[in-house]
């Protein structure tokens, strides 16, 4: 048995956990308690704007606009029309910004970044804005702040996605108070410790996916687009493997024909609008012998599956992000390689990147 056989064997309850990365993910469920009682009345004044904008726009850079790309759904679900976009593309090309419009801005971190210029050519434009970010942010100052989570102290960033994930959900159910959405809020931090159980399954599949040569594809539809790029995303700053995220859609047209027989691929899935084509997608993957891992739904003669909690699925996604989180952890303790550190320990990239981004 290897030392992280052992970890894995251990309960959390008789030992401390191991990394910084694994005690964040073990934090979720009251984090996300935390930021919505903290800030309920921000969230309050938050949903108001929302509510008297023209169009809401979203943005972020990682798994802060991975969290502007859910947010776009969430809104989509109670009638708000949104637009996400990469933090970047929003400081630096045209804006097309237009009277009445209200931007939200995601960031960790905070600082001088493109999502900081985003923020300022809104402000500057005339438009509301709502920051929603980590509780040490720098230098970010909208109309209404939303701090979610002390910072983080590993680099591969998962209770800071919950968070802002779970407040932007929270906006959305005061913004249409009879949805399905609103009704599932409640119970959101009992369903993240449900999911917790998840990590022996995601140990299996990361022994898989470290195999020499093996790939690896992670895929989803709507909100789940996201959650499965963020999972790859983590994957990578964790554990340096080569991950793909992309749409169910894509993965149908093409995207699957990087893979050999064996290779893995990740099925984001719980019940919703694109069961029947996670139905198509199962088939084609069965019939190229991929090993597949189906988070949600079904199990669909998956070789692994993970069932998720019975929610409305505008809110799934912040749920079936967690056994990615555990997968990236894994795979990290797999490779023996450390998830917090965002490959500082190698010299070539501490030269690449001096200033953590």
């Amino acid at each position: 048995m290897t030392s992280s056989d052992a970890v894995r064997g251990s309960s959390v309850a008789e030992r401390a956990p191991v990394t910084a990365l694994e005690e964040s993910i073990l934090s979720q469920p009251a984090a996300v308690a935390a930021a919505l009682t903290s800030n309920a009345d921000a969230i309050r004044t938050a949903s108001a704007m929302v509510a008297a904008a023209r169009r809401v726009r979203l943005c972020g850079v990682g798994a802060s606009g991975h969290a502007a790309q859910v947010g776009e759904h969430l809104m989509r679900s109670v009638g708000i029309d949104a637009r996400a976009v990469n933090a970047y593309d929003l400081a630096v090309y045209p804006t097309n910004f237009e009277p009445g419009e209200l931007l939200i801005v995601f960031t960790h971190r905070g600082g001088v970044n493109y999502t900081s210029r985003a923020l300022g050519r809104a402000i500057r434009a005339g438009l509301k804005t709502i920051a929603i970010t980590g509780r040490d942010a720098e230098g970010v100052r909208a109309d209404v702040n939303i701090a979610t989570t002390p910072r983080e102290r590993s680099a591969t960033h998962t209770v800071s996605f919950t968070t802002a994930m779970a407040v932007t959900a929270a906006i959305c159910a005061r913004c249409e108070p009879r949805s399905a959405l609103a009704s599932a809020l409640a119970a959101l931090p009992e369903h993240l410790r449900a999911v917790l159980t998840s990590r022996a399954i995601a140990a299996d599949v990361a022994r898989e996916m470290v195999v020499p040569g093996r790939r690896t594809l992670i895929c989803g539809a709507g909100a789940l687009h996201p959650i499965a790029r963020g999972g790859a995303l983590s994957v990578k700053e964790a554990a340096y493997l080569v991950v793909e995220g992309n749409h169910l859609e894509d993965s149908i047209h093409g995207g699957l024909h990087g893979l050999n027989p064996g290779d893995v691929l990740i099925q984001l899935a719980p019940d919703g609008a694109s069961n029947d084509r996670n139905d198509d997608l199962a088939d084609i993957a069965d019939a190229l012998r991929l090993l597949r891992w189906k988070i949600g739904g079904p199990p669909l003669r998956a070789r692994w599956h993970t069932p998720l909690p019975a929610v409305p699925e505008a809110i799934s996604p912040i749920i079936a992000t967690v056994p990615l989180q555990w997968l990236a952890l894994e795979c990290a303790l797999c490779r023996g390689t450390d998830p917090d550190v965002f490959r500082r320990d190698d010299p070539h990239f501490l030269a690449a990147y001096p200033q953590p981004q």
